[in-house]
């Protein structure tokens, strides 16, 4: 019976993977009968699926590495990469990204009326931005994420930090010659963050974008539940194995709120509660003699550290529930 609730399950993971394909590829159609002068492009994280890097390479496909370095330099072999691309010649890899960047943040698609090293030169500049009271930094806009904490988007109810983050004159300023920004968030559902800016008259601010205080902060917190994933995954996978992976981003934001809650601002400490609710159980917190103990690091009576050790491990044991999503995160 598992393994034929298994083969349900993955079969219909791939009808997904291939209706956002094909939905993709009609919006595309659409564009381009609007605008023939669109090239495509796709703004990769190699360090995602790195087995692509050697596929761009075999199709010998134009493309750049984002930070500057040379494309074939070892330095670069991790970095983000644009890459311009033929919907028809190779449409082979294009479908194979769409379907990947489905489930997981490996890559954004980009119609823009320019050359590739028009749209480098734009996206360079974009992601180099002035912070108060920081030094300077690289935006992150390769990861959907990030972008659509950036530019904001309604319709995408997965996000932890909803955004905008950036004003309208300056999500002008990056989008600039793109006309349709494409990515996919964490339930596979396709949005399109640059066509609406695109389309109007608002003026753009000037590059370097400047960023605020509050700005930074919006961005900071936005990059923690990948973050913990990257921390849970390389140190504790085999809890981190106990969720799908298409739950793992909407399972540590609803406990990263939780976490809030008791005043939790570290990244160990925040690493620590995720990692004790998929031992113990999304609502571990809600038990007893653990309240009582969350009360006192609330109160700043007690440091994390401290209760993990507090914590009474046989009496969580015994009420400890398969790790899974919340359906009313506290």
């Amino acid at each position: 019976m598992m393994e034929a609730m298994t083969l349900v399950e993955n079969e219909t993971g791939t009808q997904l993977a291939a209706s956002c394909y094909e939905g993709w590829r009609g919006e595309w159609q659409e564009a381009l009968a609007a605008l023939p002068e669109l090239s495509l492009f796709v703004l990769i994280d190699i360090a995602q699926e790195p087995s692509l890097l050697q596929q761009i390479r075999a199709s010998d496909l134009p493309s750049a590495c984002l930070y500057g370095y040379d494309a074939d330099a070892p330095i670069a072999r991790g970095t983000p990469r644009l890459v311009q691309i033929d919907p028809l010649r190779d449409e082979k890899l294009l479908s194979r990204l769409i379907r990947q960047s489905s489930s997981r943040p490996v890559a954004t698609v980009i119609a823009a009326s320019c050359s590739l090293a028009m749209l480098l030169s734009h996206l360079r500049a974009s992601m180099d931005v002035q912070l108060e009271g920081h030094d300077d930094m690289f935006l992150a806009i390769w990861d959907p994420s990030i972008l659509a904490a950036l530019i904001g988007t309604n319709a995408d109810k997965t996000l932890y930090v909803e955004g905008p983050v950036l004003a309208q004159e300056q999500a002008k300023a990056l989008v600039g010659p793109i006309r349709h920004w494409w990515y996919w968030d964490r339930k596979g559902n396709r949005h399109d963050v640059a066509q609406r800016i695109a389309q109007s008259d608002i003026l753009a601010a000037d590059l370097p974008l400047q960023l605020n205080s509050e700005q930074v902060e919006m961005l900071v917190e936005a990059s923690v539940p990948d973050h913990l994933i990257y921390h849970l995954g390389t140190n504790l996978p085999e809890l981190l194995e106990k969720l799908p992976t298409e739950k793992r981003y909407e399972f540590v934001c609803q406990q990263l709120k939780r976490a809030r809650t008791y005043g939790l601002e570290g990244t160990g400490d925040l690493v620590n509660y995720v990692a004790i609710a998929l031992a113990f159980g999304a609502q571990f917190d809600e038990q007893a003699e653990v309240v009582a103990i969350l009360r006192q690091v609330k109160a700043k009576k007690l440091g994390f550290d401290q209760a993990i050790k507090s914590l009474p491990e046989d009496e969580m044991s015994k009420a400890a529930q398969v790790p899974d999503l919340l359906d009313s995160p506290k």
